[in-house]
């Protein structure tokens, strides 16, 4: 036998959190750990084999990348991204194909996939099967929803509000940014994700006397006309010694940048 292996992965910071809110069997907590915070779940030990979530997909990683080439028989083994899988191969005029020794497609969706078989094989697929240009009619009543991926495997009504609220949650990005195994995920084509920036609705310049704080804040509001822009916190002047004693102490001020 001439095998080959084509390996499906969902992005680190997608996958987590869906294991979190509907992971699909005992080896990744669905029945020990249902209902833990995100916090708490990264760092749970599962049960069976002694491993942290994030230890058990840098393995699965590995398996499904190394240890498939042991298996008898498999001559290869392609990585997919589910992100490259669900984008629409009408995004095709977006994309550039140029000549490289890199063997991996930059073609979007389905598309993309039968562009590195391909290139990688000696296979070739029936191009009137319907995937090589959705924009154009088929037999195939809705060639776009035909082809396009699956929703992730879960129910979405719990799954993607989760996902996109875990998207705007810089500790939980940069927890995963400073603890997964990116020499696995590597190998698949993930890389770090930016942290999400922070909401801001006002500006607090605090500064010594005499040090241009009014200058500052007038200045500021001429350039951000939709923020407010104080001098010190409300009932203070602007000065580093007369903060407010919870604010000195570290109490948060929502959705504040100080300057």
């Amino acid at each position: 036998a001439h095998i080959l292996v084509i390996s499906v992965f969902i992005n680190p910071y997608d996958w987590v959190e869906l294991m979190r809110v509907d992971s699909s069997g005992p080896n990744y907590g669905r029945s020990h750990h249902t209902g833990m915070e995100w916090k708490e779940y990264v760092q749970a030990v599962m049960p069976r084999n002694d491993r942290n979530v994030l230890e058990m997909r840098a393995n699965d990683i590995r398996l499904a990348m190394i240890g498939a080439v042991e298996h008898d028989g498999v001559k290869l083994v392609i990585p997919v991204r589910y992100e490259s899988l669900v984008e629409p191969y009408s995004n095709y005029d977006n994309y550039v194909k140029t000549e490289t020794l890199d063997e991996s497609s930059s073609l979007p969706g389905i598309v993309g996939l039968m562009d590195q078989i391909q290139a990688r094989t000696g296979l070739h697929p029936d191009e009137t099967a319907g995937w090589k240009d959705e924009r154009q009619p088929s037999k195939i009543s809705h060639p776009s929803s035909y082809w396009a991926a699956d929703p992730v495997g879960c129910t979405g009504h719990i799954c993607f509000p989760s996902i996109h609220r875990m998207k705007e949650d810089g500790a939980y990005i940069q927890y995963i940014n400073d603890h997964v195994d990116w020499n696995a995920e590597r190998m698949v084509g993930y890389q770090r994700r930016a942290a999400p920036k922070p909401p801001v609705d006002r500006i607090v310049v605090l500064g010594e006397r005499h040090s241009g704080a009014e200058w500052l804040v007038d200045r500021l509001a001429r350039c951000f006309p939709d923020i407010k822009v104080l001098n010190g916190f409300p009932g203070r002047p602007g000065k580093f010694f007369q903060v407010p004693p919870e604010y000195a102490q570290g109490s948060p001020v929502p959705k504040t940048l100080v300057v």
